[in-house]
């Protein structure tokens, strides 16, 4: 435990960001990493729980406490360590993972939880910056041959593993460089590539081979909305005969159609061949065939890939962005205390799609009803003020951390699992349970 009165004494730090007037003119990534002294009271306000409800709601069950710990002691090699043996990618989730486990925060019930993702950035950074990040080799080969068809997270994470065990590891990216969505598909707004270009020269080193612009199998020709510039093929059967094992991470692009009337209209575009495009453009690789400038953008979807069209058709000068969700709007704040069981998550929350959102002034959404800005003029220079529409019922994708009344951004406040374990508990309190 960092402090001992850590979360009484010092309250929640924000990343800085780069003003909403100066971001949405470039793509630059605009959230900034905390200093040592700022990562040291926000780790220090961990409670260590004894029930450590953060590593519960963590998809890869990081060692959270531990983590905040060393950070808040400024131990930043150790911090590493520990975060680095569940996690295999923390300079990308420190970045983009909707942060599930401030979700779980035990703080949260009562005030701000920690910022667990800007401490796990902020590791990360400094590991990167002081040398303490570097290829990991093994002596123990075991000559063994594995083939990885794709390139994204799952794939990278799987031929790191696979490395440091000894196996010899081939990775096929159909596109001409490695990366998958982290190349194509995220913005740079919110993953610069040169932070995943230096992870990629980092598996390089383990020995990770890769083998770009080459696509297994034949390509589907129904297969509609998926990006391809692979220069050559090889059959699957063929990797099966070369390698002692094969990997299948082929990703998610295969984008879901809507059967409506007037989708083949001109105009009507998935959202990875706009974000794609897009990442090509700023790539130096053509400019992006579909064109916003000037014109009324429609996004239909509340995620993050909504977000990210969102941010992006701002950048390219649209004249007005609308979103179109049929979730209610939630609250911007909650008493998880006297709500309980039909607790309304808050709308607000810490990371990428809450800043977004700051950019909302330009965008109106439709819902039921619309979504909240936060430019208390409603404007910057000369953009539109955010109109509240009553209900036009799109479509959207729900995720994991989406209540049943509203899809959420990333939470800082406690989610209803955790509310009902905090019930449960109460109501159990001072009883003696049977099997």
């Amino acid at each position: 435990m960092g402090f001992e009165r850590g979360f009484l004494e010092y309250e929640r730090i924000e990343p800085e960001t780069t003003p909403v007037k100066e971001r949405v003119k470039n793509f630059k990534e605009y959230f900034k990493t905390l200093t040592d002294d700022q990562v040291r009271i926000q780790a220090g306000r961990c409670m260590d729980c004894g029930t450590p409800y953060c590593m519960y709601e963590c998809p890869l069950h990081n060692t959270i406490p531990d983590v905040n710990d060393f950070a808040c002691k400024g131990q930043f090699q150790k911090a590493l360590n520990v975060l680095s043996s569940t996690n295999p990618f923390p300079d990308f989730t420190g970045r983009l993972c909707p942060a599930l486990c401030e979700e779980g925060c035990t703080l949260g019930l009562h005030r701000q939880s920690v910022g667990i993702k800007s401490i796990e950035r902020k590791i990360c950074e400094y590991a990167f910056d002081h040398g303490l990040v570097h290829a990991e080799l093994t002596l123990n080969r075991s000559f063994k041959k594995v083939a990885i068809v794709g390139s994204g997270p799952a794939a990278l994470a799987c031929a790191q593993g696979l490395a440091r065990r000894g196996h010899n590891v081939t990775v096929y990216e159909k596109n001409d460089k490695p990366g998958g969505l982290l190349r194509y598909g995220i913005p740079d707004f919110k993953l610069p590539k040169e932070i995943l270009d230096r992870r990629l020269s980092v598996l390089e080193g383990e020995g990770i081979a890769f083998k770009t612009g080459v696509r297994v199998g034949k390509a589907d020709p129904g297969e509609k909305g998926v990006f391809c510039n692979a220069s050559d093929e090889i059959p699957g059967s063929e990797l099966l005969s070369r390698y002692d094992a094969v990997v299948l991470c082929p990703g998610s692009e295969v984008p879901r159609d809507l059967k409506i009337a007037g989708r083949d209209l001109k105009g009507v575009h998935f959202a990875l061949e706009f974000l794609i495009a897009q990442n090509l453009e700023i790539q130096g690789r053509g400019e992006n065939p579909i064109d916003v400038a000037g014109k009324k953008v429609v996004v239909i979807g509340g995620g993050e890939t909504a977000s990210d069209c969102i941010g992006t058709a701002i950048r390219k000068g649209a004249s007005s962005v609308t979103q179109l969700d049929y979730h209610d709007e939630l609250p911007e704040s909650v008493d998880p205390m006297t709500s309980w069981p039909q607790a309304h998550l808050p709308l607000a929350g810490g990371g990428l799609y809450e800043a977004v959102l700051d950019e909302h002034h330009l965008v109106r959404r439709q819902g039921r009803p619309s979504h909240r800005h936060h430019d208390p003029e409603g404007q910057v220079g000369s953009g539109p003020p955010l109109r509240r529409d009553p209900g036009h019922r799109g479509r959207a994708r729900r995720r994991r951390g989406a209540h049943r009344d509203g899809l959420l951004p990333p939470l800082v406040g406690p989610g209803p699992r955790v509310l009902a374990r905090h019930r449960r508990a109460r109501q159990h309190q001072g009883r003696v349970r049977g099997r």
